[in-house]
């Protein structure tokens, strides 16, 4: 049955007089001058009909006269070939109207969104999901299903049925007065024009073109046109280039990123892009302007060369790739090395220009704003610059007045600066005038505040938006990213870190250093690898991820860590929506995904940090590095749940990740590297921005009743932030302080340079980090999120614990100024000074003549020790130090001591006389490690498990060491294991550092040996970077730096947790018997600044010499200092006498 035809369908449907064409099925519709099957709603081809009624209409057994149909054909001007569809028609009757879907870049439309997505990802590389809100709905109809040429077109419907001839007039009528005259740029009323258009012109380079044809010039060549192989060739000649820039001089790069015809040039080189995939965009526009030049050849101006090059490029295309990219070159240089001269006749002489502005036109003939133009300019300027450092290249190699890339760049640099009729020269121009008009123009309004909702809903996109149902949507991300972190990836097992004695080291720059793999958490955090020795050790854990073992090797279940890993990877997504929705103001989504999570070998410090009790993301703003060579730090402080979240997600779930990504992808090195380097890593591939919208829109979506990707929310979440979390503004650069401006200069230049303290390194001034952190907990206390900065446990810092801030009180209780314990403080000051004292009594004692200065010491003694004592009070009891006895050397096994390279190892006898002085003991003692502590300690940095004390000496060492009540000097034979002692004693210590003092460069190689060997972890102090970072537990250094005010300046820049607590000097002996030509070793004994042990090591130091390296050393005197030795004879020493030979012959010895 055909369908109804409505009147207004009448008056476009048509048959002849005789009704020929109803009989075969068909109508002729007016408008579109074709063949209408009123069965199929499709445009049948003349030619076609008989073909098309025999196979879609076999059961009619109508036959076509071909004669009649070509006599109405020619009568009726019936159309032969499809029709060509401009702009947005009214439906044409006869045709299916379906709905469909409109391309938010194009004026394409599909049937389906599938068909759109495939759509923007080939024509726009663009990623388009099917919730996207800028896909239109449009109304669609087609030429017919079978008719593969032409796809659907949009159409518009008709809002009434016309009932008459009158409607059909005034219907004409309506749609000539709406077609807009084309009038002459110069009589548009200028004030009707924006000022961006004003100072371009480029409105009146339109006049009298065909807009569908301008478009089509610039259009990305499709399969099967003559210029598709430029695809390719545009593809190879741009990644060709890119890939030279790191193999470039540096200077020559300089030379190409400077913009002005001076000798100053840019310090930052240019360089790669950020991204990997950039480059696309960059190569897609070089493309479309070689076709907008082969397309519009015959309507450009062009000089000789170009037109040349131009000619050439169009032979090139039927040629070998290579013939093309380099065709491609010479055209490109020759049209940047033109100078364009406008003229009356030709006002837009540069063809580079006029393809800028084909890119700025809209399907309806208006122009895009300057904001839509300025990523144009930046990527021409950055393909202007590549063609140039390709031309220098080329320069270099083939003509000999170039030797070097350099030399090559400055006879090309008037074309790629400002200040000369070129096309740089006009693009940077007109770059700077967009950004400028962009700055300073404030967006139109897109939202709206909800009448009477004070300020707390928004209207966006036709949405409410309202603050309490932002807190259900981030309440509910919370409670997701507690179960998945408990429950499935902790498997509900009770892992408990007190987070709140975790400590940060925020001026420590050493590569691989984050809080997690600081010493001092050491403790706190426990072993990273408790989560697999909690899955190794519960049987179903066990049962669920082991298949079995080989070789003793754990064999690993492949689908149960895939399963975990893909639950890890959610977590690490979960963590990255709330970091981008409620800590703050949204950053770019390019450096959230990017985060270290440690310092790296190449100068990036790690992202997580707590600064001032605040667990904070320290996020770094990377766009205008390839310009000014610089990031921008911003900090952010995490609500308490999600710094608790990432805490427990580092310390205890990171270490199995890396194991189930080493399982899963073990031939695949950068999964490996994704999970040591980055915060976040999505499975086996770092996050993309894509992820992180799709995520937000699921949970927006659900929450809010409209899907906010990460553009959006940015939009919608700025209001409220500043409505309800806002501070002051305030300027980040450039800004002057009351102080600063008193010293004469910026406040920049005030925190870069002057008072530097740790927080330099977060590269923002001290005084503005309280304010970033003060906004990110005013956003958190907004969402009824508890708020950082308290560093909560995992429980306590549940949403549902959250209680708002209590308001200010009018005026602040004067706080309590502490009593001043004054007699604690003396003592603390005199335990400082005593040791320099001692050691500068020594030097006087040994040079002095005069019996006066000699006595000043006493005197200044007795006067210190009674500045201890009031007045009027007795003198108190000296408080008792508890000294652990010595371990009997008698009490080792026998088996033990028979092969004892030291027999008669001894002890020198102790002092007669009271000492003078003494090591003051720590304030609170901490537990001696037991011997079979310390021998298992040895055994763990031999690396034996079955290694017992090498003899007594070495014992006796180890123990007296950790005693840390005296001074010890440990005199063994050469291979008795002394290195040794330092380790063991050092890694039993906690939070402690032993200073390793080597008098000879050689011993310095020697004991980085030694220790790497060992596997033993170490630190080297260096002058030239003078910096103890305290996490590990020796630190080597040689004797010479030690006289420098550098070391020094390192041991009193230690962090208050960490104590350097010994000094161990090798070879001590060599103090000495090189003193009299070496000035460093008459000053070790000042190294002593602060309470510390002395442990000399040597072989060769004889009874006799003892006294002369304890005045060397200003050892403590007496039996303060223990000196452990063995038997000085060196029985591996052998003197081989030469046989007697005859004397040499005179003649022979003279000559």
């Amino acid at each position: 049955m055909q369908p109804a035809l409505h009147n207004n369908e009448e008056v476009q449907l048509y048959d002849t007089a005789h009704g020929t064409l109803a009989r075969w099925g068909v109508l002729i519709n007016r408008r579109l001058k074709c063949l209408i099957c009123m069965a199929c709603q499709a445009i049948v081809l003349p030619a076609a009909l008989s073909q098309h009624i025999a196979r879609q209409h076999e059961d009619t057994k109508v036959s076509v006269d071909a004669d009649r149909l070509a006599s109405i054909v020619e009568k009726e001007g019936i159309l032969k070939d499809l029709p060509e569809i401009h702009g947005t028609p009214v439906e044409y009757a006869g045709l299916e109207t379906e709905e469909g879907f409109g391309c938010p870049s194009c004026s394409a439309v599909c049937s389906s969104l599938k068909s759109l997505a495939n759509h923007a990802r080939a024509e726009h590389l663009q990623s388009l999901s099917e919730k996207d809100p800028s896909i239109r709905r449009v109304h669609i109809q087609r030429f017919g299903r079978g008719v593969s040429a032409k796809g659907p077109f949009e159409v518009r419907l008709r809002a009434v049925e016309l009932q008459s001839s009158q409607a059909d007039y005034i219907q004409a009528l309506r749609q000539e007065l709406n077609t807009r005259p084309s009038l002459p740029s110069s009589e548009v009323d200028h004030r009707h024009v924006s000022p961006w258009h004003i100072t371009t012109r480029w409105h009146s380079y339109l006049d009298g073109r065909d807009i569908s044809k301008a478009l089509a010039l610039i259009a990305i060549p499709k399969e099967g046109d003559l210029l598709f192989s430029l695809v390719a060739s545009v593809k190879l000649y741009m990644q060709a280039i890119y890939d030279t820039i790191p193999y470039t001089s540096e200077l020559c790069r300089q030379i190409l990123n400077t913009d002005v015809l001076t000798e100053d040039l840019n310090h930052t080189p240019f360089s790669q892009h950020q991204m990997e995939d950039t480059l696309r965009a960059y190569s897609r526009l070089v493309l479309q302007l070689l076709c907008f030049l082969l397309r519009s050849e015959a309507d450009l101006v062009l000089p000789e060369a170009v037109s040349q090059a131009l000619a050439g490029l169009r032979l090139s295309l039927n040629k070998e790739i290579d013939d093309a990219t380099s065709a491609i070159h010479l055209l490109l240089l020759a049209l940047w090395t033109q100078n364009w001269c406008s003229t009356p006749a030709n006002p837009f002489p540069d063809p580079t220009v006029c393809f800028i502005i084909h890119t700025q036109l809209n399907r309806d003939g208006s122009l895009k704003g300057p904001k839509d133009v300025t990523g144009i300019f930046a990527k021409l300027v950055y393909n202007i610059r590549l063609v140039f450092l390709k031309e220098c290249h080329r320069l270099s190699a083939e003509d000999p007045t170039h030797p070097s890339h350099a030399v090559a760049a400055r006879s090309l640099r008037p074309w790629f600066t400002v200040g000369q009729e070129s096309t740089f020269h006009s693009l940077r121009s007109l770059q700077h005038r967009a950004s400028g008009i962009v700055i300073s123009t404030q967006n139109e309004p897109n939202m709206k505040w909800k009448d009477g909702s004070n300020f707390t809903t928004l209207i966006y996109l036709g949405h409410e938006v309202s603050l309490d149902a932002l807190r259900r949507c981030q309440g509910a991300i919370e409670d997701a990213t507690r179960i998945l972190l408990q429950d499935t990836l902790l498997f509900g097992h009770s892992f408990n870190i007190d987070i709140a004695a975790l400590k940060d080291d925020m001026g420590n720059s050493q590569p691989g250093y984050s809080l997690f793999t600081d010493r001092i958490n050491a403790q706190t955090l426990g072993s990273p690898d408790q989560l697999i020795d909690h899955i190794l050790c519960t049987p179903a854990l066990r049962h669920r991820f082991v298949i079995g073992l080989r070789d003793g090797k754990i064999i690993w279940n492949g689908v149960a860590l895939s399963a975990w890993l893909n639950a890890y990877s959610k977590l690490d997504l979960l963590c990255l929506i709330q970091a981008e929705m409620n800590c703050g103001a949204p950053g770019r989504t390019t450096e959230l995904t990017g985060m270290p999570r440690t310092n790296t070998k190449t100068g990036m410090l790690r992202a997580l940090r707590i600064i001032d009790g605040h667990v904070a993301l320290m996020r770094t703003y990377h766009k205008m590095r390839a310009a000014q060579g610089l990031d921008r730090v911003i900090p952010h402080s995490l609500n308490a749940s999600l710094a608790a979240t990432f805490i427990y997600k580092e310390a205890l779930c990171r270490s199995f990740a890396e194991l189930c990504a080493n399982v899963l992808h073990p031939d695949n090195p950068k999964v490996k590297s994704y999970y040591q380097d980055y915060l976040f890593v999505n499975y086996d591939r770092p996050f993309v921005g894509d992820d992180i919208s799709e995520e937000m829109k699921r949970w927006t979506g659900q929450h809010l009743g409209v899907e906010l990707g990460i553009q959006k929310w940015r939009q919608c979440s700025t209001p409220l932030r500043r409505k309800h979390a806002g501070l002051e503004e305030m300027w980040l650069e450039d800004q002057d302080t009351v102080d600063s401006a008193q010293a004469g200069h910026s406040h920049r230049v005030d925190w870069m340079r002057y008072g530097v303290t740790e927080r330099a390194t977060l590269g923002l001034a001290e005084d503005y980090i309280g304010p970033f952190f003060k906004t990110s907990v005013l956003w958190h206390n907004v969402l009824h999120l508890v708020p950082g900065g308290k560093l909560l446990s995992l429980e306590a810092s549940a949403r549902t614990n959250y209680q708002a801030p209590a308001p200010a009180p009018a005026t602040a209780p004067q706080a309590a100024i502490p009593a001043v314990n004054f007699g604690a403080l003396a003592e603390e000051v005199i335990s400082r000074l005593e040791p320099r004292l001692a050691a500068l009594e020594q030097r006087v004692q040994a040079t002095a003549t005069s019996h006066e200065v000699k006595g000043m010491f006493s005197e200044l003694k007795t006067l210190l020790q009674g500045a201890l004592q009031p007045a009027s009070a007795a003198p108190a009891p000296a408080p008792s130090v508890h000294q652990p006895p010595l371990p009997n050397i008698q009490e080792m096994p026998e088996h033990h001591r028979q092969h004892d390279p030291t027999e008669g190892m001894y002890y020198d006898p102790p002092a007669s006389t009271a000492p003078p002085l003494s090591l003051p003991a720590p304030a609170a003692p901490i537990p001696m490690p037991t011997e079979q502590e310390a021998l298992t300690a040895l055994r763990q940095v031999l690396q034996k498990p079955d290694a017992h004390w090498s003899n007594e000496g070495q014992r006796l060492a180890v123990m007296s060491g950790l005693e840390w009540q005296k001074d010890v000097v440990v005199i063994l034979p050469t291979g008795s294991g002394k290195s040794a002692v330092v380790a063991t004693v050092a890694k039993l210590e906690n939070l402690k550092i032993t200073a390793v003092l080597c008098p000879l460069k050689s011993l310095l190689a020697d004991w980085q040996r030694r220790l790497q060997r060992i596997s033993f972890p170490f630190e080297v102090f260096s002058p030239s970077s003078p910096i103890i970072t305290g996490q590990k537990p020796i630190v080597l250094v040689s004797l010479d730096a030690t006289d420098r005010a550098t070391w020094h300046q390192a041991v009193a820049s230690l962090r208050p947790e960490i104590q350097l607590n010994r000094y161990v000097v090798d070879e001590a002996h060599l103090i000495l018997t090189e003193a009299s030509y070496r000035e460093v070793m008459s000053h070790v004994k000042e190294l002593r600044t602060h309470r510390a042990q002395l442990m000399l090591l040597s072989a060769t130091i004889a009874p006799k010499s003892i006294p002369a390296l304890r005045t060397a050393f200003s050892l403590a005197p007496g039996d303060l200092t223990r000196i452990i030795r063995a038997s000085s004879n060196r029985p591996e020493f052998a003197f081989h006498m030469p046989n007697k030979v005859a004397p040499l012959d005179k003649t022979v010895c003279i000559n």
